[in-house]
């Protein structure tokens, strides 16, 4: 072994900690006594500051920057600094316009942004951060349901290191995208064609690959012709051309690529009260219509069908579906499960054990009779059961996960059934998906956790990998998508891939808490390591008859790949604040971002970055209520609660200086009799004393601003600035100026985001509404003209009045950090990959689109931080 001064500086600490326990070595090694004594002596004399410098113990990332924060009078410790990080290389109109860091990683990142993190200049000390916000998704315009869950399946597939990803959009337009797992990047989203239906979300599109690489997607059709797309070109999204239309009652198209190059057709046929499920061959150029089941039985029942699953080997093709009838009014019963597979030597259907259910073609084999005398392997009773995903273990057995309720326990359940060989396994429980009401209504049917989506991969009959929609509450769709794995005996959670209601939700999902779910994963077909393997979207955050008329939303698709971090759009950004430890009043100082880590985890928190923080799933204010008011951290805001005037809350801090800037990034429309919403600064040293009547806490305000909501005397949904003078004279903002004679409100409804802050001089204070101020310039007036804090300086959002307001709604993101109106300059240099980190040669020049923005001449962009207001 060569031992270089590298090595040696590599491996200090270990002979640091362990130098008294190599006395224990085994006899055959300890002739390595003297080498580490040797070595030892050799670095006790090299200067401190060269070994300290190369000892890093990110030393398992593969990249990172070095970024020297210029020093700022008044900065001192413990400052925050924010930077956007791009996961491969920065817009350039974006980087000519946002003056605060710009961070690129030239898709470096192995689990974007989560594997990312901040050290001192010693590479060793880890520096808190908080996300901001994320963007992990590949797509951002979808519409309805973009993707079709099981019922439309597959909406992607690799082919040939490529991999293709469907969906519907903005009206209900096709669009297509490709992942390149060579380069690792999105080739762009193109529009395959225009939409057919209107407000109906049925016709989402699947896609095909067939045996030459020409792709197809069948789309646009809920009881009516199916249109059929195929690529121009093979492997290639650009171009494409639209073939005949297939049949003229299809709905839920699921393509299947056979062993002899057929694609294979399945969809439900037939009409809204009489439908059945079928397929057609592409031999046939789809014109021959197969019918496999038909349930109707002079009423209403039909079959909802899921992914029909391929067996190569024994030229099968298996099928699972459910049972639906209507029981009035609309109200759709769905129950049991049953299972069947098409022989594609005979074109007849057969359940496992091996009975033949007849031939398809114009009449279907699998009657309501012959359903449940031989297809059936679940019987659901009372309870109802949906959506269920079927796929075959290398045996060609099939494993089947569905939802289906409890009525007992007020629960929708996951469930999992096998067949071993010889028999269907009893169903086992993986977990709930979410509560469960017994439908009285059309609206109660659709907005239970029955409609809440999964997709598996089979490893092996010992690990199972499962994807499933989560619900916290009764309303459709998940809250989150998780991870589950079974081991062949038990079902266990291994991880939340994303979440509405903890972090990572409100650092990348960043929208109101009510508009949108997580729903419909699906796994990429013959998905590769390197690629996408798993797709999920956004959806509706209720079902009919609200969400049905939710066309006008973008909702965001996700892709993750085999180690479950996400493949996001290639121009995707984080925005991280970091607390710098060091002192930069005086000096400049350096840091480190590290990156390249592909099981790293998220480690942000808004509590350890800045002075006060609440991301709507933890906080560390002062928290008072009184009377039957509440404060509630749930599906990741932060939610207030009065029922009456007599209820009141308070949620706020005390600041021990000036120079602290607050905001709140999301304030909802508060309800109420009279509601009135107060932010801002108070005299008062004690959170708690706040609440008290209208008159006695209005004496305490300083400098704040009010939301009017409802029956509170003044403009309903709008916003007020005030402040009290030297000589108790109240002065409210006109948009340019202060007055003292009224009142003045600015209309502002919906999602706002309240700023006040200082700058030891001056306080100032401004709304915005989705990023536009409501006021005409912000507000400001000097320290000194403000009636002095006598007792203190409260920084609180409150309806604090116990005899006049009641106030419920929520807020997210609120905290409160450093300040100083002359940010510290930002110098971010090259990209260092790890087999150069020993050498701390972190100077060279920079790459990125900084250098055309500004350079300092010598390798490093140059930007001035600026986030105040």
């Amino acid at each position: 072994m060569i031992l270089t001064i590298p090595t040696l500086l590599k491996h200090k600490m270990l002979l640091n900690y362990q130098w008294m326990s190599l006395i224990t070595l085994p006899i055959q090694d300890r002739f390595l006594l003297p080498v580490l004594l040797i070595v030892s002596m050799v670095l006790s004399v090299l200067p401190a500051a060269v070994a300290h410098a190369a000892i890093p113990c990110f030393e398992d990332y593969s990249y990172r920057r070095k970024i020297t924060i210029g020093s700022a009078p008044g900065a001192g410790t413990n400052y925050p600094i924010k930077f956007i990080v791009y996961a491969d290389i920065a817009p350039y109109d974006e980087q000519s316009a946002v003056s605060a860091g710009i961070i690129e990683l030239n898709a470096h990142s192995q689990n974007f942004p989560f594997d990312i993190r901040f050290t001192d200049s010693d590479s060793e000390t880890e520096l808190d951060y908080w996300i901001e916000s994320a963007d992990l998704h590949f797509a951002e315009a979808g519409k309805g349901q973009p993707l079709g869950a099981t019922y439309i399946y597959p909406a992607a597939e690799c082919y040939n290191n490529k991999s293709y990803i469907i969906w519907q959009a903005e009206n209900f337009d096709v669009y297509i995208n490709c992942y390149d797992h060579s380069t690792g990047a999105w080739e762009g989203e193109i529009k395959v064609d225009s939409g057919v239906l209107s407000h109906d979300d049925h016709g989402a599109p699947s896609l095909i690959v067939d045996s030459l690489g020409y792709i197809h997607v069948f789309y646009g059709s809920h009881y009516g012709p199916l249109i059929h797309s195929k690529s121009t070109y093979a492997e290639d999204i650009s171009s494409w051309t639209t073939e005949p239309s297939i049949g003229n009652e299809i709905t839920y198209p699921r393509p299947v690529l056979t062993g002899d190059t057929n694609i294979y057709l399945f969809y439900r046929g037939g009409t809204p009260s009489h439908s059945y499920e079928a397929y057609r061959k592409s031999s046939d150029d789809y014109s021959i219509e197969y019918k496999m089941v038909d349930l109707y039985d002079g009423v209403f029942y039909h079959g909802y069908m899921t992914n029909p699953e391929y067996d190569a080997d024994n030229r099968r093709v298996h099928v699972s579906f459910i049972r639906c009838l209507d029981t009035g009014g609309g109200l759709y019963f769905r129950k049991n499960l049953y299972h069947a597979y098409l022989d594609l030597d005979n074109g007849h259907m057969y359940t496992m054990n091996g009975f033949d259910l007849g031939p398809t073609g114009s009449i279907a084999p699998i009657d309501l009779s012959n359903a449940n005398s031989h297809c059936l392997i679940v019987s659901t009773g009372e309870n109802y059961s949906n959506a269920p995903t079927l796929h075959l273990d290398r045996n060609g057995f099939p494993h089947i996960i569905y939802p289906a309720s409890d009525v007992t326990e007020g629960r929708v359940h996951f469930y999992y059934i096998k067949w071993n060989g010889n028999t269907w396994i009893a169903p086992t429980v993986i977990t709930a998906a979410g509560k469960w009401t017994n439908p009285s209504c059309m609206e109660d049917w659709f907005s239970n956790a029955i409609f809440n989506y999964s997709d598996f991969i089979i490893n092996s009959t010992l690990d199972i990998e499962a994807y499933l929609a989560i619900s916290d509450d009764s309303t459709r769709a998940g809250d989150s998508i998780e991870k589950w794995r079974y081991d062949g005996s038990t079902w266990l959670k291994e991880k939340t891939i994303l979440s509405n209601t903890a972090s990572p939700r409100n650092t990348v999902l960043d929208k109101s808490d009510e508009t949108y779910r997580l729903n419909s994963p699906q796994i990429v077909r013959n998905y590769s390591y390197n690629g996408p393997r798993v797709i999920f979207s956004e959806v509706p955050a209720v079902g009919y008859p609200e969400g049905k008329d939710d066309w006008s939303a973008d909702k965001r698709i996700f892709a993750i790949a085999a180690d479950d971090h996400f493949l996001p759009k290639n121009d995707a950004a984080a925005r991280f604040w970091v607390e710098v430890q060091d002192d930069l009043s005086s000096s400049d100082e350096d840091i480190f971002i590290y990156y390249g880590k592909s099981y790293a985890s998220d480690n942000s928190s808004i509590t350890a970055t800045f002075i006060k923080g609440d991301d709507g799933v933890s906080g560390n204010y002062t928290t008072f209520t009184t009377g039957d008011a509440s404060l509630s951290h749930a599906r990741g805001v932060y939610y207030t609660n009065e029922d009456s005037t007599d209820d009141s809350f308070v949620i706020g801090t005390i600041l021990s200086s000036w120079n602290k800037f607050n905001e709140i990034r999301r304030v909802s429309t508060f309800s109420g009799t009279g509601s009135c919403l107060i932010f801002g600064l108070m005299d008062e040293d004690n959170v708690l004393e706040l609440i008290d009547t209208q008159e006695n806490t209005l004496n305490k305000g300083r400098f704040y601003i009010i939301r009017y909501t409802g029956d509170s005397g003044i403009e309903s949904d709008s916003i007020a600035i005030l402040y009290k003078a030297t000589d108790g004279i109240y002065y409210s903002w006109t948009g340019s100026a202060w007055d003292s004679e009224a009142i003045l409100t600015f209309s502002a409804s919906g999602i706002l985001e309240f700023k006040i802050w200082d700058d030891g001089a001056k306080l100032y204070a401004n709304v915005l509404s989705n990023g536009n101020t409501v006021i005409d310039v912000p507000a400001s007036v000097d320290i000194n003209s403000v009636k002095p804090f006598s007792e203190g300086i409260c920084l609180a959002l409150c309806e604090p009045s116990i005899d006049f307001y009641n106030a419920s709604g929520y807020i997210d993101d609120f905290f409160v950090r450093k300040y100083i109106s002359q940010q510290p300059s930002l110098e971010i240099c090259e990209e260092t990959d790890e087999s150069n980190f020993d050498e701390g040669d972190d100077n060279g020049e920079y790459t990125g689109a900084g250098d055309s923005a500004g350079s300092d001449g010598g390798g490093c962009f140059i930007a001035t931080a600026c986030y105040g207001s």
